[in-house]
């Protein structure tokens, strides 16, 4: 589940269970390349297909050490060879937003402190949310120098290096960060962006140049001493910033400015209010 997008397969076992009314299945594979939902990062979704067969895979989870495959689909030949595919633009826009959580992490400490922890988080395609310790408000100033930090990082292009199968002491000793209350074995896995550096056992982008832009679109409180970011990365975040900017241009065009739309609602609103003490001095003559 972390470079291959494809692979022959077949059904160990599978069963039938209800969900919220419905019929759904789960699916156990000799071997799979879908990741499973681990670490805040939610699982690999795609297909399961032998000829004419095209069985969809909704989503993709860990229980008892196994790895279940989930679908609304029906098996018409559980026997048959099945070509397990991957949704590969799902899967780069969760590595995108995956490398981003560790990118704005290491630009948090970086501006606020070395006492900023991860608390949690959620890898989506679409966003990224990730919370962290931290006792105030982030300032208009303080969040502008993370997303300045995280997207330097972004352009310096730095490529990934996984070191597989090292001791924790080892991890330790290379200043990889371990998360708050996560349960690590004898053995785990350190990504490396540049300067940050965490145990981590998510996909993630192969060059950081790939993800393009964070864009950090909220932050807010959760907790007594816990905060949370949202960002949006690559695609996701031009549209974001796309729609700011045709929002302002049709706040422009309202209010007929070529100019500085913050002035020109500045003076609107003062020629509002003097057109209110006018109002109001003739209503009490």
């Amino acid at each position: 589940g972390y470079s291959l997008t494809e692979d022959d397969v077949l059904i160990s076992k599978y069963r039938k269970i209800k969900f919220k009314g419905k019929e759904r299945l789960q699916i156990i594979l000799d071997k799979t390349p879908f990741y499973s939902e681990s670490g805040g990062q939610i699982g690999d979704t795609g297909f399961l297909i032998s000829g004419k067969d095209k069985i969809g895979i909704i989503d993709t989870v860990k229980e008892n050490n196994s790895i279940i495959h989930l679908s609304n689909s029906k098996i018409t030949d559980p026997l048959a060879k099945f070509h397990a595919v991957v949704d590969i633009e799902k899967r780069q826009m969760t590595a995108n937003n995956h490398t981003a959580t560790h990118l704005i992490h290491f630009a948090l400490r970086s501006v606020l402190g070395k006492h900023v922890e991860q608390k949690g988080s959620l890898v989506t395609p679409d966003r990224l949310r990730f919370d962290f310790s931290h006792f105030t408000r982030l300032t208009k100033e303080e969040l502008r120098k993370v997303e300045e930090i995280a997207n330097a990082m972004v352009r310096e292009s730095s490529n990934i290096i996984v070191s597989e199968g090292i001791s924790m002491k080892e991890a330790r000793e290379m200043g990889a960060m371990a998360l708050f209350g996560e349960k690590y074995g004898e053995t785990v896995r350190v990504v490396r962006f540049g300067e940050s550096i965490e145990l981590c056992g998510g996909t993630h982008v192969h060059n950081t140049g790939t993800i393009g832009i964070i864009k950090i679109v909220s932050e807010g409180g959760i907790a007594a001493g816990i905060r949370r970011i949202v960002a949006l990365t690559a695609a996701k975040a031009e549209e974001y910033i796309n729609g700011k900017i045709e929002s302002a241009d049709e706040v422009a065009a309202l209010l007929k400015s070529t100019g500085n739309i913050l002035e020109s609602v500045e003076k609107l609103m003062a020629e509002n209010a003097n057109l209110k003490k006018s109002i109001d001095k003739f209503e009490a003559q």
